[in-house]
């Protein structure tokens, strides 16, 4: 599975997950040299293994408790990757927010495809 990172803010790095065919688009962190809670992770091969309801992401540097998970607001993931169908802002708390919808939807078809577990292969696209 390839997860294409496609364009990153300063708040957020947005991206699509490829089995074969593009099926869910992804919300993490931006790059902050790989920072525990702060950062996304580095681009590069990893294994995801189920984890309960979640997958973990085994093996990166410097890192870990990276999870696959469902949510919908950059400020829900301290370092993970949320998976859902589209992108949106969405106002929480007085404030927009960078986010993306049908997180459950999203995840579920990640859940269908991944099984037990799956090679990720994190690729950044210059835009």
């Amino acid at each position: 599975m390839i997860l294409k990172r496609i364009w990153g803010s300063g708040t957020a790095t947005y991206g699509v997950l490829i089995d074969d065919v593009p099926f869910a688009v992804t919300l993490e962190l931006p790059w902050r040299n790989n920072q525990q809670d702060i950062s996304c992770i580095p681009a590069g091969n990893y294994y995801c293994r189920k984890f309960r309801q979640v997958f973990q992401v085994i093996n990166v540097p410097g890192r870990k408790d990276i999870l696959i998970h469902k949510g919908n607001l950059d400020i829900e993931t301290k370092g993970c990757i949320l998976v859902g169908e589209q992108y949106e802002k969405l106002f929480h708390k007085s404030k927009w927010w960078n986010g993306i919808l049908q997180s459950r939807k999203g995840f579920n078809e990640l859940l269908q495809r991944g099984g037990d577990g799956f090679r990720l292969d994190i690729k950044e696209e210059k835009c």
